[in-house]
């Protein structure tokens, strides 16, 4: 791995209010950033994914119960499901997003279909000046998309890349200071103050304009006993061991390009 490529986990959890509630991780996405290609790429697993929870022996669980057990049980299960390492976490909720869009002013977010959520209309195509509840609205649909889950893993990229394409912009260092300082209590990440100083930095002095693509990691519908639930069947997804095994590559690619 280049050593100055690294994986960021982004867990988003089913909740507003306190960012230190415990509670199941419905997002769970991989942005794997290399500042040397100047390209970031976004992994989305789905929530109900049927995979092995680290440390838990016995049944396979839903990704998503990962989160109850705590954001290291989540970070060690992907690491072994997607064989990457993660270096730093970025946990939010509900609030998190709304007072990240509403702070910088709104993001432009293009969407694959038309579709209704919350007050307003997404057409298919560019939907400008979404505000905080708006792009909340259109990261939670799902059952306006015959894909479901699947489609709310890929407009919850868009969010993502709306919100890199519309921070990076600002070349001053006082907009990430005070951006960081201003939501601090909204997020949970093991990133120190050095390491995001640095980051800040970088971005500062070399103005990258991310090329940022987006993958997503499919399954099959099934149901099935999980670790959680042993005594009654849920719904679950069934990983599509191709969807898996390009998604590693792809990753590890976008890892060691130079």
């Amino acid at each position: 791995m280049d050593e100055d490529s690294f994986n960021i986990y982004i867990s988003g959890i089913d909740t507003y209010g306190s960012i230190n509630t415990v509670s199941r991780s419905d997002v769970n996405i991989i942005a794997t950033i290399n500042p040397n290609t100047s390209k970031i790429l976004l992994t989305s697993i789905p929530r109900d994914m049927y995979v092995p929870l680290y440390g838990k022996s016995g049944l396979n669980d839903k990704l998503t119960h990962a989160g109850v057990y705590g954001i290291d049980t989540s970070i060690k299960t992907l690491e072994n499901f997607l064989d990457t390492d993660i270096d730093y976490y970025v946990r939010i909720n509900f609030n998190s997003l709304i007072s990240l869009v509403d702070y910088i002013g709104g993001i432009d977010v293009y969407s694959d279909y038309e579709f209704k959520a919350g007050n307003r209309i997404y057409k298919k195509g560019l939907n400008t000046n979404l505000t905080g509840e708006e792009a909340l609205a259109f990261s939670r649909n799902r059952y306006a998309f015959s894909d479901g889950d699947r489609q709310r893993g890929r407009n919850q990229e868009k969010v993502i890349e709306a919100i890199i394409n519309k921070v990076t912009e600002s070349r001053d260092i006082n907009t990430y200071l005070n951006l960081v300082s201003t939501l601090e209590n909204s997020f949970q990440t093991n990133m120190s103050k050095d390491n995001i100083q640095e980051i800040i930095n970088k971005q500062i002095e070399n103005n990258y304009k991310w090329n940022i693509t987006s993958i997503d990691v499919n399954g099959y519908d099934h149901m099935d006993y999980t670790y959680s639930y042993p005594w009654q069947k849920l719904y679950v997804m069934q990983v599509d061991t191709d969807s898996l095994n390009k998604a590693k590559i792809e990753i590890n690619n976008a890892l060691n390009e130079n």
